[in-house]
């Protein structure tokens, strides 16, 4: 029995053997027009110079402070401290004008002002945001304001000009007689405030006491016994058992 295999890959026809062989493409080499004389010598491009130039000085970032010969700590002491001139070039060697970016529009056309008319608002609101032109309720405090410290500043001026009484120490010093008249007089006002008591005060009953029972207690004391106690649990004691076993130890005989 036998089995064919078919390959699907050859429908697709990518052999090389295949192909149709391609003709070479021929080149065609055309005449260009000159626009110089052939025995004239060439001239050095102008051109290039002044590129090479323009990229030698718009250097920026840290490459233009490295080629700046102005910066660094020693050319900064010996600058002077006065500012320039307004619309003077600042920096060290090679400093662009102030303004934008590469210095194209300097900074003295204010662009960022406006250029038209100032425009303020009305009168009334003017008046109540920085205050009105006819402040006569304003200049009437201040007045009177004026009047009360000049008021209190004459007072201090008085009370400053006259002169000041030294005063004198009250004696406390009294003598034997006045202190005994006085722990007497004590005596007597505390003697009047006490009230005594009266005869059989107290002996008739009041009326709050009217129906009052009195309450004894017996004097002997009466415990309750229980009538079941609790029972002891008695644990039995371990005893040891002892066997006693007779034991004896015969010695094998001895070959001969």
């Amino acid at each position: 029995m036998s089995v064919a295999s078919k390959n699907l890959f050859e429908l697709l026809g990518n052999d090389a053997e295949d192909d149709t062989p391609q003709a070479p493409v021929k080149t065609v080499d055309k005449s260009t027009m000159r626009s110089t004389k052939r025995n004239a010598e060439p001239e050095a491009p102008s051109r290039a110079a002044a590129n090479t130039s323009a990229r030698r000085n718009n250097a920026s970032g840290n490459e233009a402070a490295f080629r700046d010969r102005g910066a660094g700590s020693d050319r900064n002491r010996g600058k002077t401290t006065e500012e320039s001139a307004r619309g003077g070039s600042r920096g060290g060697y090679g400093a662009r004008v102030r303004g934008g970016r590469g210095g194209r529009f300097p900074r003295e056309r204010d662009d960022r002002h406006t250029k038209g008319q100032a425009t303020g608002g009305s009168d009334k609101q003017a008046a109540q945001s920085w205050g009105a032109t006819e402040g006569d309720a304003e200049r009437k405090d201040e007045q009177a304001g004026e009047a009360i410290a000049q008021a209190e500043a004459k007072d201090a001026e008085a009370e400053a000009a006259a002169p000041v009484e030294p005063e004198e120490p009250e004696d406390k010093n009294i003598s034997y007689a006045d202190y005994l008249a006085q722990q007497a007089e004590k005596k007597l006002a505390l003697d009047s405030g006490l009230e005594v008591r009266k005869a059989n005060e107290g002996s008739k009953l009041k009326k709050e006491w009217a129906n009052v029972k009195e309450v004894s207690r017996d004097e002997e004391d009466n415990f309750m016994i229980g009538t079941g106690g609790k029972t002891k649990r008695e644990r039995e004691r371990k005893t040891k058992q002892l066997l006693d076993i007779d034991q004896r130890y015969v010695e094998p005989e001895r070959p001969r």
